[in-house]
């Protein structure tokens, strides 16, 4: 075990000592919870009490039943991806096929990547649990969790596969497979339920942890946060700004300034939402979290694991990407390289006087950005959302000291409506086996992206959620742009069929 290991051991040692209380408070509260069953025992008596207890279940399943039955029965297809492993920059694929029933739903998971020797390995609990998250939230929201409504949906994850792996793989980075799961899961359900899309969400824990000494390396200590980032938009709202999710619970995502102020050798110099984060749409995603802390002692640590520094989170019905997950230390105001692998940083020794600058990644859009109301742009401006550069080049609205110029705004939106980059799908004969997908792009499609080989691109039919892959540039011209069948069942696209093609410039997209 290295050095690094060993100070996170012994600070996790001291922090459960320390919580012993929380112990104490969870022991209360199954103390007061056997309390009031036996209050409604000897209120009701067992047999009512369980006989309710099967209604509310039986309830639970009829409405969600019943939901499912809404849907148009039929298969959909969606995929993402994690990033790396920690150990290799290779992506791993979780691929699903969703199959809507009068009697019920399946989630099928088969064409996901193998289990790897890395950190991004899930046990069998997290797709099922995934799966049900999504569906409670799109078909029956608003009704108490019970077992009986999830009675109408089955999951199948391949035993073996990264998402269901088994002795000897490590298993680790549950929150970040598990939150691509769910943005799979969704844009799946965009496509049945086309009504109720909504952008992904920011992605993963964003586990964060400093670790280090105090008084001269005599005693430790460790700050462990997760950094919230932004929501999805839908067809009535744009997303939240810097919160936790539905996926996540409501607890707190970081540590007051003051509280580690006075606890560690650190200073908290900037907590703020980061401005241009959002995915950009007629309604936009919501903002991530720009967090500056400083190193105030000399014998420190910087440990991430997080995703979508590479693979933003998607808009939908034609909204674009939010800005990726970014985590940098600057050292005499200048970045230094913390990590081969975006987002997968271990033990990184800092210096005294170094600035950790965390931005977390905002949610994606939905609609074009282009048909947002352009008040509603210039109000962004004025609260500090946006930059008037963003609000030009992205939304093509033109503020002249502080006031929208609505003549120049039409001209520019006309121009820019014009400079999307469409084109024609037709099919890829073979791809071969890699799990990044690939994109073959004519040369003259590639140099109106300015997109070179390797790049990270999407298609977006400006129904649901886009397709993902990894550009290679075809040397001649004609405007085509090919992918394999799957990925025109994904898009639920025919050849011949005309979509916006967007280059992603997130750091280290390329292979």
């Amino acid at each position: 075990m290295n050095h690094a290991a060993m100070e996170i051991l012994f600070a996790n040692m001291r922090l459960v000592e320390e919580r012993r209380g929380d112990f104490r408070t969870m022991l209360g509260a199954s103390e007061k919870a056997s309390e009031h069953l036996d209050r409604l025992v000897t209120r009701f008596g067992v047999d009512e009490l369980l006989h309710s207890c099967d209604e509310l279940i039986a309830r639970a399943e009829r409405r969600m039943r019943d939901a499912v039955s809404r849907l148009p029965p039929g298969e959909y297809y969606a995929e993402g991806y994690v990033e790396s492993t920690g150990q290799s920059a290779d992506p791993l694929k979780v691929s699903l096929r969703l199959v809507i029933a009068q009697d019920g739903l399946l989630a099928d998971f088969t064409g996901s990547s193998a289990q790897v020797a890395g950190v991004t390995n899930v046990g069998p609990a997290l797709a099922p649990s995934a799966v049900f998250t999504i569906a409670k939230a799109f078909l029956d929201p608003k009704v108490p969790i019970n077992h009986g409504s999830f009675a109408p949906i089955k999951v199948y994850a391949p035993e073996g596969s990264f998402i269901n792996a088994r002795y000897p793989a490590p298993c680790g980075g549950m929150a970040e497979v598990k939150f691509l799961i769910e943005s799979v899961v969704a844009a799946a359900f965009c496509q049945a339920a086309p009504d109720r899309a909504v952008g992904d969400l920011k992605g993963g824990a964003n586990h964060t942890h400093i670790a280090g000494y105090r008084r001269a390396g005599k005693e430790q200590f460790i700050l462990y946060e997760w950094p919230a980032g932004g929501t999805g938009a839908t067809a009535t709202t744009d997303g939240s700004n810097a919160v936790r999710t539905y996926t996540e619970g409501d607890f707190n995502s970081i540590q007051s300034a003051e509280g580690i102020e006075a606890s560690f050798p650190l200073r908290v110099e900037r907590c703020e939402i980061r401005e241009d984060s959002c995915g950009d749409g007629q309604h936009r995603g919501g903002f991530g979290l720009r967090r500056e802390i400083r190193v105030l002692g000399d014998d420190a640590t910087l440990s991430v694991l997080s995703e979508k520094n590479v693979i933003p989170p998607y808009g939908v019905d034609g909204g674009a990407s939010s800005h990726p997950n970014r985590f940098r230390v600057l050292r005499e105001a200048r970045e230094v390289p913390i990590s081969k692998i975006p987002g997968k940083v271990s033990g990184f020794p800092l210096k005294v006087d170094d600035l950790i600058r965390t931005e977390t990644a905002g949610g994606g859009g939905w609609g074009l950005a282009l048909d947002r109301p352009a008040d509603w742009v210039v109000q962004d401006v004025r609260e500090g959302y946006l930059s008037l550069e963003t609000a030009r080049d992205r939304y093509g609205v033109m503020i002249d000291s502080g006031v929208l110029a609505e003549a120049a705004t039409e001209d520019l939106r006309a121009r820019l409506r014009t400079e999307r980059v469409i084109a024609r799908v037709a099919l890829l004969d073979a791809e071969g086996s890699s799990t990044r997908r690939l994109v073959v792009m004519d040369r003259d499609i590639a140099d109106r992206l300015r997109a070179a080989e390797g790049d990270l691109c999407e298609l977006s039919t400006g129904r649901g959620a886009p397709l993902r892959g990894w550009l290679r540039i075809s040397e001649v011209t004609g405007g085509i742009v090919r992918i394999a069948g799957d990925a025109m069942a994904i898009l639920r696209a025919r050849s011949g069929d005309q979509m916006e093609v967007r280059r992603l410039a997130s750091p280290g997209a390329r292979s």
